[in-house]
This record gives C-alpha cells, structure tokens and sequence, in this order.
C-alpha cells in the first residue's frame, strides 16, 4: 500500500499520540514554573531551556516517530511491538531530558555580599556535598542563603583552593553558607543601593510596587536585591526576616 493511502492513518495515530504527551508535558511543565524555577529564576538561569528540551523529547520525538513508523496495514502483533519501540525510545529521551533539567535547577540563591547568585547541584558535587547540609531549616528550595568572608587564615586558604582546583567561587563555598536572617543588616543596606539605583526604570518599580501593593506593605518593609543569573539579571523582594516573596526580570 502507497505511503498517500496510510497518511490519514498515520496523521491520526500521530495525533493521539501527540495528545497524550501534551498532557504529560503541561504536568512537568507546572512543575519546571511553580517548583524547580519559580519566578525570575525561569528566565535567567535555565528554565526556558528546561521547557525547550521536554518540547523535543515529549512534543516532537515521540509523535513523528509514531508518524513515520505506524502502519495500519501492518498486524496487530507488529503494530504492538512498533508502539513498544516508539515508546522505549520517547520514555528513554525523557527521562534524559527531566533528570538534566532536575539537575540544574537552582538549589540555593546565595548573598555574595552585593548580590544573590544562583547556586546548583554541580557547585555542591564538586565539593562532594549536599543541599541538605546546609538546609538546616528542610526549607523547600531554592534556600536563601549569605556567604560570609572568611574568618580564619585556614578558611581562606580553603577559599582559594576551591578556586583554583574546582573553579568554585567563594560565595559558592559550602561551609561559608549560613541563614540569611543571620545578616539582615547588610542585606538592608545594599537593598537601599538598589532602590536608588532602580528609582528611574519605570519597568522594575512597577513591579515592585505590585509587590507593595500585594503585600499591603510599606517601601521600608521590603528589601529589593539583585539576582544575578546564567541567562540574565532580575530582582529579588525579601520581607523583613529574609523570607523570598517574589522576583521578577530587568525586561
């Protein structure tokens, strides 16, 4: 039978099947926004390209597959074993795709003393270490996190070799890593910095007076501080104990 008499065939077949996996991608996709890159995070360190990745393996892998190998003319044995093929490869691509997404997600966002930096799990298996080591709350993630200079000659040694044998920055340092809420006084005093800095980018204070307004909160009430991340810059909002309310990007 010619390939022209099996297309509607195969067109149909291929849109179930992109149907289901439609539904799958909406379900991980929810949990790429809401979980593992919340607000600005999504845009500037690696969400955007988290979503790209599961479009190729989920989207657009598993239902050409279907449109290129189903056909209906075939038995209903050979039929089975060619969906169970399409599906080892679409399952095996998207595990792939979610754990490298898994795996990048921001753990922490770290004060470097001028602005908060995006730390993964790559910074913390280079030092064989965990999130939960410094996660002494069991806060969901991302942590807000400061890194303290070093206090003691050893410490800053120890700063150094990271460097130069892990390339770890120092604020990525694991045992530099303490509370936010321990060093309030300094976030407030670069938060000030920002909201001079900021006063004329119409874009950013207004989002951050939606946060004001949304927060019923007064400007001395909220610490605004830069985020820096692989993809861009944003904003973070902060209450007054250092809890995360919200970011939002520069654009």
């Amino acid at each position: 039978m010619k390939l022209s008499q099996t297309l509607p065939a195969r067109l149909r077949a291929s849109a179930i099947h992109f149907g289901v996996s439609l539904i799958v991608f909406l379900i991980l996709l929810g949990v790429i926004v809401c979980i593992w890159y919340p607000g600005a995070l999504f845009w500037i360190d690696g969400g955007m390209t988290g979503v790209q990745i599961l479009i190729a393996v989920d989207l657009v892998l598993g239902p050409l597959l279907t449109l290129i190998i189903y056909n209906p003319t075939k038995t209903r044995r050979h039929i089975v074993i060619d969906f169970m093929f399409i599906a080892a490869i679409q399952i095996s691509a998207l595990v792939w795709g979610v754990n490298t997404i898994y795996n990048q997600k921001p753990q922490a966002i770290v004060f470097d003393g001028a602005t908060f930096q995006i730390m993964d799990n790559d910074y913390l298996q280079r030092q064989e270490s965990d999130i939960a080591s410094v996660n002494e709350s069991g806060a969901a993630l991302p942590l807000i996190l400061y890194s303290r200079k070093p206090e003691t000659a050893d410490e800053a040694a120890d700063t150094v070799l990271h460097l130069f044998n892990n390339s770890i920055p120092g604020w990525a340092v694991v045992a530099l890593l303490e509370p936010v809420d321990r060093h309030l006084p300094a976030l407030k005093v670069e938060s000030d910095k920002v909201k001079r800095q900021y006063q004329k980018n119409a874009p950013a204070m207004a989002h951050y007076q939606t946060f004001l307004t949304e927060n019923e909160a007064a400007d001395h009430e909220l610490l605004l501080l830069s985020l820096s991340g692989r993809f861009g810059e944003a904003l973070v909002v902060l209450d007054q104990s250092g809890a995360l309310l919200g970011s939002f990007t520069l654009d």
